[in-house]
């Protein structure tokens, strides 16, 4: 496929744009990124983060024209117009929060207005101060954030893997996924155990097939470059799937091929070599 058929670029944050140990997404990538923009271009933020957990701060000049959050459970347009989202019930919240809160595993929800902590809120706000990774951590502590609107997109925490199966045996009747960050680098960091707790059906692939028909761009008309477990379905639908070297094991299969780590700026190296027009 000719470079210039691939109209709208898929990126992730955390560990692809923001390589691990930085506040905010390289200056590299972010000139890389914009001079794809104006070869016409459309470039959407693919990440388990809200939208209110991306800042200004985060994204070092870039501004998207489009927004696929919560590991696809929150798209929007760039004027924050909703274009698909789906939510956990209140069912759901009170059955994760139960769980975690039983064995001690701190975790956050992902609501339109920001990150709330609902068990290990101190856990989090010394992560945050520790990484500066921005997220807009709230205390939920109450417990009460879900109640009488709308619930939240998803939930993360530092869960062990495994835990989805005892999840899944003491809730039956919920559909939960657990996806868990498996790249080489948060393993360095100490994360390995971070996961993104999804509704049914919610991953970065299907939320790149709602902006898709939302903007009336088909999904091989797409490039995509990710790192970890919730990247693979996204780098897969995608018509170019690229993973930055050290990404996860099923990030790595997905992917059509590897660009340099994130460290490297990854993302500049393969928007140079999917659009050379953009750079001449």
């Amino acid at each position: 496929m000719p470079a210039l058929a691939y109209r709208l670029l898929l990126l992730d944050i955390d560990g692809t744009l923001r390589p691990q140990g930085h506040s905010v997404i390289p200056a590299e990538n972010v000139a890389a990124v914009r001079a794809v923009q104006r070869a016409g271009v459309l470039v959407a933020a693919a990440t388990g983060r809200g939208r209110a957990s991306v800042t200004p701060k985060l994204l070092n000049g870039l501004v998207p024209d489009h927004w696929l959050c919560a590991a696809g459970a929150q798209v929007e347009d760039a004027a924050g117009r909703v274009l698909h989202k789906a939510t956990m019930s209140a069912a759901e919240v009170d059955a994760v929060t139960a769980f975690c809160a039983d064995r001690g595993y701190p975790v956050r929800f992902t609501f339109a207005d920001g990150s709330y902590a609902y068990v290990g809120y101190e856990v989090f706000a010394a992560q945050e101060r520790r990484l500066d990774h921005g997220i807009g951590l709230k205390d939920g502590s109450a417990r009460d954030r879900h109640l009488g609107g709308d619930g939240p997109f998803s939930a993360y925490g530092p869960i062990p893997r495994g835990a989805a199966e005892g999840f899944a045996a003491q809730y039956p009747g919920l559909a939960l996924r657990f996806v868990y960050e498996g790249s080489a680098a948060l393993a360095a960091a100490a994360e390995a155990a971070s996961c993104d707790i999804l509704p049914a059906g919610v991953d970065k692939a299907a939320g790149l097939r709602a902006l898709c028909a939302a903007v009336g761009i088909k999904e091989g008309e797409c490039a995509a470059i990710g790192d970890s477990d919730n990247d693979a379905g996204m780098l897969r639908a995608a018509g170019l799937g690229v993973c930055v070297a050290g990404g996860s094991a099923a990030a790595l299969a997905a992917a059509d091929w590897v660009c340099p780590p994130a460290a490297e700026n990854g993302v500049a190296a393969a928007c140079r070599r999917i659009w050379p027009q953009a750079f001449a």
